[in-house]
């Protein structure tokens, strides 16, 4: 399994990016200066965000020194004015970093403080508007409000009278609080003030601000216009950054909600005046997609970080040259890597290209994760249940989940044993390379892309030597499988329909089928044939299916311990029962003594 947040090192051969922006930063004839870093969800800014912080931190020295403050849009959405938040933020670093230099340190003081000021001064404004429109807009005064409105529509009812009191006490509170402080007379004074405070404590500390600003797409769209604002105050000030990571599409769709317009051009010109130099993520190929996965396998095999981040040096130098043997470099590079691992590459060098283009992943590095995840998921239920299945089968079938959600219920019942004949013929269709949509696709196939559909068929391995019973059981939250006779193969299905229906423990019949069963087959007759058992209420009279288990558990020994669980979890034995069982190895005394009913009516229905 691997983490969901960003990574600690530079998995996708993006060190140009970081350099890039770490160059920009360190120039100062271009500050103050925002740098955007765009791309979309999932394709790893807060991993470059972190190694750009990193960067930075590392090149401090006594003539370029850097004060990185992080700041997270999204943490502060529906706690603060994400505008004051980002003030106090910075304000606080600040003040943290002076408290060496008395007098500096004063002037980082009073800096937050006028951050008090400002939030108080944004506070009474939005008061001083309910007020003077009679439009109250949130908070108490809204609603205060709604009650007056149904108040003079139908008359106050109970919990009308009860939001009145509570209303009433947080505008108290807000009153309160504001009269704590002298209340500001001038909002351009107060911001002017601030921005004179805030460029001597940078003179002061001799440092460059750098604000990373994170998850600003992933805000409701008045909280993404309030953090652009507050970084507006700051674009002009000396020795100040900005990098801003966001997904530009979601950052102006914001813009167009917030503003009412469905103009992308006024969307995309408001974006231009708070990024000045925008930095697009390219989008992760064949080679970008092996590297993430090399270095994900790596991780898990327990390589350290230092020798990753070698590893993660010469894949970049291997995805630039193009055209080399990969997977045989990393390993004369790395001699001393886990023996795991060669096997893992090659299952990496098989993956990359799928990853990268599939509809549905296309390279995004959190989606290319959380798939390998979900099938790491599936393989540790399958070790625990003792099912022996392909762990590349498990991330075929996880891969096609991701791709084709809507048709992935359908590509189960194709797996199962009654219809997997028609699974094998289309990849074989589809290993013949035709180009064009593959034919007898299942209903509602065609709406998946054709290249998509040849390649994952080819993907190995193939579901012509496959057992599908583990497979559809590991995927059963998608598939209702309890109970159900498709999960079982031909020789199986044949022998549960025989002793199902057998009267008689002994049979040459029953021992026909029986002999065609492997063990694994067994497990899930007996399992079938205990479901329809279960299903009996009438114990007094023989059940059917209870010879031919009898019959089973004689042939597979792993079986009659099975039955017997089973068997002793009846409250009583009927006597015909108990004289079936009675010479059965796995049927010991103790199991069954206490069971035997001493005569008719005594056994109950079987638990359900």
């Amino acid at each position: 399994m691997w983490s969901d947040n960003e990574c600690q090192s530079d998995y996708l051969s993006r060190g140009e990016v970081v350099r890039a922006a770490v160059a920009l930063v360190s120039r100062r004839e271009l500050l103050p200066l925002s740098v955007g870093i765009f791309g979309d969800w999932g394709s790893g800014k807060s991993t470059l965000l972190r190694l750009i912080k990193a960067d930075l931190e590392q090149r401090s020295d006594k003539d370029d020194r850097y004060l990185v403050v992080e700041f997270d849009a999204w943490l502060y959405q529906g706690f603060d004015d994400t505008r004051a938040a980002l003030m106090d933020v910075i304000s606080d670093a600040l003040l943290a970093a002076a408290k060496e230099n008395q007098t500096t340190a004063a002037k980082a003081l009073s800096l937050v403080k006028q951050v008090d000021r400002i939030r108080l001064l944004g506070k009474a404004g939005r008061m001083a508007l309910d007020y003077a429109t009679g439009l109250p807009v949130g908070t108490a005064f809204g609603a205060l409000w709604d009650v007056g409105r149904r108040a003079m529509e139908s008359g106050p009812s109970p919990e009308d009278v009860a939001t009145v009191e509570e209303a009433a006490g947080e505008i108290a509170s807000e009153a309160k609080n504001l009269l704590r402080e002298r209340l500001p007379q001038s909002a351009p004074r107060e911001i002017a003030a601030f921005r004179r405070h805030f460029n001597e404590v940078l003179d002061g500390l001799g440092v460059t601000l750098v604000v990373i600003v994170d998850n600003l797409d992933r805000c409701l769209p008045e909280s993404t216009i309030e953090a652009l604002e507050a970084i507006r105050l700051f674009l002009f000030m000396n020795r100040t950054a900005f990098i801003i990571a966001a997904d530009q599409a979601m950052v102006q769709s914001a813009v167009k909600k917030h503003y009412g317009t469905d103009s992308a051009n006024h969307a995309h010109f408001y974006l231009d005046k708070f990024i000045q130099v925008p930095l697009r993520l390219p989008y992760a190929g064949t080679g970008e997609v092996r590297t993430l996965l090399y270095l994900l396998f790596a991780e898990a095999a327990g390589v350290d970080e230092t020798t990753r981040a070698t590893l993660a040096v010469v894949l970049g130098k291997l995805n630039a040259e193009g055209n080399r043997p990969v997977r045989d470099v990393v390993l004369a590079a790395s001699p001393a890597l886990p023996t795991e691992l060669p096997a893992k590459f090659d299952l990496a060098d098989r993956l990359a290209p799928m990853l990268a283009s599939a509809p549905g992943v296309q390279g995004n590095p959190r989606i290319i994760k959380r798939l390998m995840n979900a099938a790491q998921i599936r393989r540790a239920v399958a070790a625990d249940r003792g099912l022996a299945v392909d762990e590349e089968l498990i991330i075929k079938v996880t891969l096609f989940e991701r791709c084709a959600p809507d048709s992935f219920a359908t590509l189960l019942e194709m797996i199962a044993p009654t219809k997997l004949d028609d699974l094998v013929k289309l990849e074989s269709v589809a290993a013949k390379g035709e180009s064009g949509p593959l034919p007898n696709l299942p209903k509602g196939w065609e709406a998946i892309a054709p290249t998509f559909l040849s390649a994952w068929f080819a993907l190995p391995p193939s579901f012509k030597d496959a057992n599908p019973a583990p497979i559809l059981y590991l995927c059963r939250e998608v598939l209702a499988l309890s109970g159900s006779v498709m999960l079982l193969t031909g020789a199986a299905r044949e022998a549960f329909d025989v002793l199902a229906e057998a009267d008689r423990v002994q049979s040459p019949v029953s021992d026909e089928v029986i002999a065609k069963l492997s063990p694994h087959d067994a497990s899930a007759v007996m399992s079938e044939l205990i479901g329809k058992m279960r299903r009996t209420a009438d114990w007094k009279r023989r059940v059917p299916g209870v010879a031919g288990a009898i019959r089973l558990a004689r042939s597979f020994d792993a079986q009659g311990s099975v039955l017997a669980s089973f068997l002793s979890s009846l409250p009583s034995i009927p006597p015909w029962l108990a004289a079936l069982i009675d010479k059965e190895p796995w049927a010991a005394p103790p199991l069954i003594a206490d069971k035997v009913a001493k005569g008719p009516g005594r056994l109950k229905p079987p638990s359900l």
